[in-house]
């Protein structure tokens, strides 16, 4: 095959279409956490989801409440497993088999699952709770009372 047939052959369209999903790739983000439509209100202070989150990421300032930081923890400790399935996932979008956006999205349904699963399943290495706090809420299980803080962890994909 000579140069001029390979020219000749080269498919533009396809090369276009490849430089447009890099570019949506460069301008995108995905946030995992309490998103503000899945952020609330918790009783009646003026205390939300989000907040409440932050506190326990990353503990108070007087030491009463230590840090357990679920999101940061997941995500160090999964950080290789979404590299693979990114790979996987951007070799589909090249191929035109899914969107940058729904490789984007699969990617931050899995970390928030696994940020949540961590929680629930005791798979992160979380301060425990004081024996007060045991007491209490009649558990054991760091960052679980009610479940409204675990289920509310979500993603969101950001324009950068």
């Amino acid at each position: 095959m000579r140069e001029t047939e390979i020219i000749n052959n080269f498919d533009h369209q396809r090369l276009g279409k490849l430089y447009e999903s890099l570019m949506k790739l460069g301008n995108k983000s995905v946030s995992v956490g309490i998103t503000a439509s899945a952020n609330q209100s918790i009783e009646e202070g003026e205390l939300n989801l989000a907040g409440l989150l932050a506190i326990h990421e990353f503990g108070t300032l007087n030491g009463n409440i230590p840090e357990r930081a679920a999101l940061r923890t997941s995500v160090i400790k999964n950080v290789d497993a979404y590299i693979d399935f990114n790979k996987v996932n951007f070799k589909r979008v090249l191929r035109e088999q899914i969107s940058v956006d729904d490789a984007l999205n699969l990617l931050g349904i899995k970390a928030a699952s696994d940020v949540q699963n961590g929680i629930g399943n005791r798979t992160l290495e979380l301060t425990p709770n004081k024996p007060s706090t045991i007491k209490s809420k009649g558990s054991d299980t760091p960052l679980i009372d009610t479940g409204q803080l675990r289920q509310s962890i979500t993603h969101e994909i950001r324009e950068a």
